[in-house]
């Protein structure tokens, strides 16, 4: 997994229903959703990853592609709730590499700092606990991988489409293996359903996948096929 110096970075913004919330001066920025108007009002508040901190499968924790976060409770003189962390597709700027796709839970705690000002900034406010890692794979319970989609064609299982997928020699990562064929996935996108299943967005493919709470792929939604590689009827 890709590590930075500072690896994961949040910022919170303090955002509200615009009948609800006081303001003695202007709103950074206001937006209507569905009928409901919002106002940004500023930062709220930040923390951050270690670079160097590790999930329990012992690859650097990234969470650069999204985040979802789920059951904000009052705590104290703050916030708890659990964060769901997505990295990308591994380590890939030398080609990409046989990561397995997964998801990072955090336990996460934000305390507001009403009263810091610019020329008072208040330090990090929001803390991470990591919890536990979900690895993903598809309908048979094979991992998937971040490797690039081949020309080998698809996988496909039944009730799915064909989704892109990969041919590697050995472990995938240059070293000696057996070899495999997995279904490719380069995430993206996150949301959290109340049962603990979750929905990704690819960009390989681009596909929007459905996974249980464990990881295992349940649904793909194909997109139409003026953006699939189509050739001789078949995807490619």
């Amino acid at each position: 997994m890709v590590s930075f110096k500072q690896l994961a970075v949040v910022a919170f913004a303090s955002t509200a229903a615009s009948k609800s919330v006081r303001r003695t001066t202007p709103p950074v920025a206001s937006v209507t959703c569905n009928g409901q108007a919002y106002t940004y009002d500023g930062l709220a508040g930040f923390g951050s990853v270690k670079s160097d901190a590790r999930d329990q499968y012992g690859d650097t924790i990234s969470i650069g592609s999204s985040m979802a976060i789920k059951d904000w409770k009052k705590a104290g003189k703050g916030y708890k709730a659990t964060m769901y962390g997505l990295p990308d597709r591994g380590w890939n700027t030398n080609g990409t590499q046989n990561t397995t796709p997964r998801v990072h839970i955090f336990e996460i705690t934000f305390t507001p700092a009403p009263d810091a000002t610019v020329a008072k900034p208040a330090g990090p406010n929001l803390e991470f606990n990591y919890k536990r890692t979900i690895l993903l794979s598809g309908p048979d319970g094979k991992p998937m991988t971040g490797l690039d989609p081949d020309f080998t064609g698809g996988l496909g299982y039944p009730g799915f489409p064909t989704m892109p997928a990969a041919t590697y020699p050995g472990d995938g990562f240059g070293g000696p293996g057996t070899g495999d064929k997995r279904i490719c996935l380069d995430a993206e996108g996150l949301v959290v359903d109340d049962d603990g299943s979750f929905w990704i967005s690819d960009e390989y493919g681009p596909f929007l996948y459905r996974f249980d709470k464990n990881g295992k792929l349940s649904t793909a939604v194909q997109p139409p096929d003026a953006l699939l590689p189509v050739r001789g009827g078949k995807v490619r």
